[in-house]
């Protein structure tokens, strides 16, 4: 069954194939979500160019893609970067495992040989393993180290990590070193011997390990005086004990920190969306008031326009009717001047009506 996603340039394509490995995939849900990425780039456990799918909780770790590599988180709580070390990075070239299918045990044991390597042993191989490891599969295609003999090479490094099969994430190959030449589909099967033929030096190598464990016992560092093998290369194991102690605990506390600061983040969120609503709520009734004010304003201020306006309109009708008044009353006034002086001469007018002419500015009030 394939799942789909979108490709970069928007067009949807199928990206990713089941390989249907996992036994119960229900128990093994995805666990490593956006807030762990963070703190894995935070790490620099990539470079910066590195692409990295948001959190997606229906994918499994066993699916197939030529666009993207499926990892495992483990490695990267002990302190690895990647690309890892070149010890470790060749034991996957050579087996064709995938990082997701690979168990914690493998990882230490690849941790501690590259150590070895590093610190006395510069010419050990991937070759030299299968002498003392075969390659098994545990289960849902996921392999580990067996060991070849009742005395194991590394002591203590085969106890189990719960829940690091959930804890996974994927990147995109062509964003990474040698991301398109790293194994689209998991394992199935593994001869070690076959994949990684020992040399004639191979069996001399292990041996040599074997005496660095009697005098390191690497699973606890115990210095035993007697052999004569540098101090540095004890304190180097111990050291690398200690580291991957201390960043399992790291990496738990980091783990309820990061869960401690999403609930916080939420809670924060919370508030500041009821502090916006509030502030929100307050100046729309704020506003609603202003705007309240203004209509009551402008009505007032309308109504005081409209009065002013009427008592004009009144002023000036009770001016020109005074004016009116004020012609007729000096029009007949002169008309009835005439009319005495004319009558003085003994002259009169048939046509001029005295009578109706006083009577008329008696009523004016100008009698």
């Amino acid at each position: 069954m394939a799942t789909r996603t979108r490709s970069h340039s928007g067009k949807s394509t199928l990206s990713f194939a089941n390989q249907n490995l996992l036994k119960r995939p229900e128990k093994e849900v995805c666990s490593f979500d956006n807030a762990d990425i963070a703190a894995l780039r935070a790490s620099g456990a990539f470079f910066d160019r590195a692409v990295i799918r948001p959190f997606d909780q229906s994918l499994r770790s066993d699916v197939s893609s030529k666009e993207w590599i499926c990892f495992s988180a483990y490695p990267f709580s002990l302190g690895l970067r990647y690309p890892f070390p070149e010890f470790i990075m060749q034991f996957f070239r050579t087996t064709g495992l995938s990082f997701a299918q690979t168990m914690p045990m493998v990882w230490r044991v690849l941790i501690v040989l590259n150590q070895i390597k590093a610190l006395h042993i510069p010419d050990l191989c991937i070759e030299d393993i299968p002498i003392a490891y075969r390659l098994r599969s545990h289960g849902n295609s996921r392999f580990l180290l067996f060991s070849t003999s009742s005395n194991p090479l590394i002591l203590r490094v085969t106890r189990n990590e719960d829940g690091w099969q959930c804890k996974f994430f994927f990147v995109r190959r062509d964003s990474i070193a040698e991301g398109d030449s790293l194994p689209v589909k998991w394992l199935t099967f593994a001869n070690f011997k076959e994949l990684a033929p020992p040399t004639e030096e191979s069996e001399e190598r292990i041996k040599t390990v074997y005496r660095l464990q009697k005098v390191t016992e690497l699973s606890h560092c115990t210095f035993q005086a007697q052999v004569n093998i540098p101090h540095l290369i004890c304190q180097g194991l111990e050291r690398l004990a200690s580291l991957y102690e201390e960043s399992c605990g790291l990496n738990k506390m980091m783990e309820a920190k990061l869960k401690k600061a999403e609930i916080t983040i939420a809670d924060q969120g919370v508030i500041v969306a009821a502090k916006s609503q509030h502030y929100e709520d307050k100046y729309k009734a704020v506003t609603q008031e202003a705007k309240t004010a203004i209509n009551k304003a402008n009505q007032d201020a309308q109504a005081k326009l409209d009065a002013a306006q009427l008592q004009y309109e009144q002023d000036m009708n009770t001016y020109r009717e005074g004016l009116k008044g004020s012609v007729v009353i000096s029009l007949l006034q002169a008309r009835l001047k005439m009319a005495y002086e004319a009558r003085a001469m003994g002259f009169e007018c048939p046509s001029w009506n005295v009578n109706a002419w006083e009577a008329k500015l008696k009523d004016l009030g100008g009698g």
